[in-house]
């Protein structure tokens, strides 16, 4: 079940690869008003500003980051492991090219089944559960919410994560729901301090998702 929960913020510091070619690239892309929304799979889109840039696996892995971030808190490195991989359950990665305090906020969808009968309760008791055993959260809560998309389970948290010598405090905020046998989760991510500058973006960014059949 950590996939459900799985991304927090390793695109610390990594520059803006921007591209959109590779196994895991989105299968096209629109721009809506201040939106680019991406088409995931048939029938599963997501907007996010005009000013990000998608990027792949293939893209990440070349940066090394996600290594450097697993040797660095290896509480996490479990979670991670596999997530460069083909078939990997990470659909989309998306980020502001500008770096803000030498962080880029970003956004990720990750795509798993679940059980037939697992319903919405079911989802936010077990990623609570998965988040509070790596040990390195704080402040979680959880709420029901609507969305154009479904009813969807909101997740907020901080995470104290160490890159290199420096441990920074990152914000976190996930909307997980459930459709045709998977659970969808969008997780967003910034430093406390920039929560109140990219909070319209995330929330945007939410309403455009889109789960048609």
């Amino acid at each position: 079940m950590r996939w459900l929960l799985f991304w927090t913020a390793i695109v610390l510091g990594v520059s803006a690869c921007g591209g959109d070619d590779g196994s895991d690239s989105p299968s096209s892309k629109r721009d809506v008003g201040a939106l680019t929304v991406y088409e995931l799979e048939p029938g599963f889109s997501l907007g996010v500003p005009t000013s990000w840039t998608a990027i792949t696996r293939d893209e990440l892995r070349d940066t090394g980051a996600v290594e450097r971030f697993s040797k660095d808190n290896p509480a996490v490195a479990p979670v991670l492991d596999g997530v460069l991989r083909s078939g990997s359950p990470m659909k989309f990665i998306a980020l502001d090219p500008a770096a803000k305090q030498g962080f880029v906020t970003n956004v990720n969808v990750v795509v798993q089944d679940v059980p037939d009968d697992m319903e919405l309760a079911d989802l936010a008791r077990s990623s609570a559960a998965d988040l509070r055993t790596l040990g390195v959260v704080r402040g979680l809560r959880t709420s029901m919410v609507s969305l154009p998309a479904g009813d969807a389970v909101k997740i907020t948290y901080r995470m104290q994560l160490r890159y290199g010598s420096m441990t920074r405090s990152v914000a976190t905020l996930q909307y997980a729901l459930i459709a045709d046998g998977n659970s969808y989760v969008i997780t967003y991510s910034t430093l406390p301090d920039l929560e109140e500058e990219y909070a319209s973006a995330f929330t945007d960014s939410a309403q455009s998702l889109r789960l048609d059949d």
